[in-house]
């Protein structure tokens, strides 16, 4: 999936959403500043698919989000701090075996 500033003007048309157009003014000044950055807009871009990621079970399952919040209050902060770190691991891992 590419990220370009022709999906922002997309969105706004397929939305309607008057709120929603300083948001893609914003993101395509953003894009044109970094035109010539490739390394900052793929960050950018994943950061975008990071936040769709971490927002779609609270979109999809608000109420068993709410009970797993709830149960994370029980778990040891030893045992987050592992699950942490073994994520970050892993992420790194994956970064670090599909770079160009």
């Amino acid at each position: 999936m590419e990220c370009s500033h022709r999906s922002f003007s997309f969105l706004l048309k397929s939305t309607g959403n008057p709120f929603i157009f300083p948001v893609i003014k914003i993101l395509r000044s953003i894009y044109r500043i970094l035109e010539d950055k490739w390394p900052m807009k793929l960050l950018l871009c994943l950061m975008g698919l990071v936040l769709v990621v971490e927002g779609l079970p609270y979109f999809a399952f608000p109420g068993k989000m709410k009970r797993w919040m709830s149960t994370i209050q029980e778990i040891p902060d030893s045992h987050l701090r592992t699950m942490g770190l073994l994520a970050m691991g892993l992420g790194v891992l994956i970064a670090y075996l599909f770079k160009e």
